[in-house]
């Protein structure tokens, strides 16, 4: 019994573990793009609504691979996972070919 609650916390911590770190990647790469945007759109002197679509969609992605990967961590829960990156993947990629369309 006491060696299934320890298996058990160790997953829930892992768990956690991956869940801060997506936050973390998440708002360090917003952090590092909008800088970017800043600076490109002062210098190239465009418009900076045309790369907020590509900050908006790479952080999405971000979100989705670090919560699947957290909810892959948990052995009842990798079917799950494995559908959601599929369907992430899927989904990237019609919003890529819906966005070049336009």
């Amino acid at each position: 019994m006491l060696r299934q609650f320890f298996a058990d916390f160790e997953n829930v911590a892992i768990f956690i573990g991956i869940i801060a770190i997506t936050f973390i990647v998440a708002i360090f790469f917003n952090y590092l793009f909008r800088s970017f945007i800043k600076r490109a759109s002062i210098v190239v002197k465009n418009d900076p609504t045309n790369y907020q679509f590509l900050r908006h969609f790479i952080t999405a992605i971000i979100y989705v691979v670090g919560f699947s990967a957290a909810i892959y961590a948990l052995p009842n829960l990798r079917t799950l996972a494995s559908s959601l990156l599929a369907g992430a993947g899927i989904l990237a990629l019609r919003l890529v070919l819906l966005h070049n369309r336009h």
